[in-house]
């Protein structure tokens, strides 16, 4: 019944016009039953709160993250579904790029599997650089993980962003909320070029700015076409006028193909129908 289902509600979003499913997409934010799931034990001990991830990986929290973390392995089913498929892609690779880190849970997560893993955290709100600056310190992968409290974009520069009351920042942000702030802005080709390192995986979370972090790795993409665990976030792609197709399409002119995190192959044009406020998924 369920793929049944599934077919039903993605031939019946393709239909609507996209004002007919802007107000249903703020709703849909991923709390639902995951259709694939990640172990995860919380605990406290003398040391404070931590989540024994998949029986492998001790990951340690303060009681302030500890919504967030249930969140991501827990509490939001799409969410889940992501962090299980962020797991079967990372199992062998090395160096991670993770853009949009917020508090830098998969980073943290990534260098966890392995002592010899690295990952270059991309964060511009300076309070969730500041919370995953910390993580790193408890979970002994301060080493590992270089932060980097900037935005991703096409080419390196300074930017104007919006700093939303809840922590995190949206690049050309249209809304009103929070306040106007400028943040340093880098690219992925252009931090390969300094670092002299190229990522073998991505995960991008960008509120929106997908496309132009996509324009900035061109060279990475064409050379090395390495997996991609993206949040397409389609309520703003609209809401700053980026059609969802043409971001689909500039990874299809890679050669990528798309699956949802629970391993199902998906279609641009499902991709873009969706009733989702964000469509989580691999290219690869």
């Amino acid at each position: 019944m369920m793929p049944i289902r599934r077919w039903i509600r993605r031939q019946a979003a393709s239909c609507l016009p996209a004002w007919m499913k802007a107000p249903f997409r703020a709703r849909r934010v991923g709390f639902r039953t995951p259709e694939i799931g990640v172990s995860a034990v919380f605990s406290a001990d003398g040391d404070g709160p931590f989540v024994v991830i998949d029986r492998r990986m001790r990951f340690r929290f303060r009681n302030e993250d500890g919504d967030d973390v249930a969140f991501l392995l827990r509490d939001n089913g799409e969410s889940v579904e992501e962090m299980a498929s962020f797991l079967s892609v990372a199992s062998s690779a090395h160096l991670l790029f993770d853009v949009g880190a917020a508090k830098g849970v998969f980073s943290e997560i990534f260098c966890l599997l392995d002592p010899a893993r690295q990952a270059v955290a991309f964060e511009p709100s300076p309070a969730l650089a500041d919370s995953a600056a910390a993580l790193a310190v408890i979970n002994g992968c301060d080493s590992r993980i270089h932060l980097r409290r900037c935005a991703v974009g096409v080419k390196a520069g300074s930017h104007t962003g919006r700093l939303y009351p809840w922590g995190y920042v949206g690049v050309d942000a249209t809304d009103g909320e929070g306040a106007s702030i400028q943040v340093d802005m880098t690219s992925i080709d252009e931090e390969i070029e300094q670092r002299g390192l190229e990522p073998d995986l991505l995960k991008i979370d960008v509120e929106g700015y997908e496309y132009e972090v996509l324009l900035g790795a061109a060279r990475l993409l064409e050379r090395r076409k390495p997996p991609i665990c993206l949040e397409l976030h389609l309520d703003l792609l609209e809401r700053r006028g980026v059609e969802t197709r043409r971001v689909l399409a500039q990874l299809e002119s890679y050669g990528y193909q798309f699956r949802s995190c629970a391993g199902h192959p998906v279609r641009p044009s499902e991709i873009a129908g969706s009733m989702n406020a964000v469509f989580r998924l691999v290219a690869s």
